[in-house]
């Protein structure tokens, strides 16, 4: 039992160790949820706009990290 909540805990760790990116992240999923559901966007569409979507988040946190460390 020890095991499953350690591994638990390092599965939950990894994905909330960068507040930021993982909220932008859901943020992001929304938004384009909503937009395929409620606005009639094509999911082909949607599929790239979370694919650019990602890449900009991750992009810019990793220049913010960067900026952070000093490098």
């Amino acid at each position: 039992m020890t095991i499953l909540r350690d591994v638990a805990g390092m599965l939950i760790g990894m994905f909330l160790a960068d507040r930021a990116l993982s909220g932008a992240i859901l943020c992001l999923v929304a938004l384009v949820g909503v937009a395929i559901k409620e606005a009639g966007l094509q999911p082909l569409y949607g599929g790239a706009a979370l694919i650019i979507g990602c890449v900009g988040i991750i992009a810019a946190v990793t220049v913010r990290e960067a900026r952070r460390r000093g490098g």
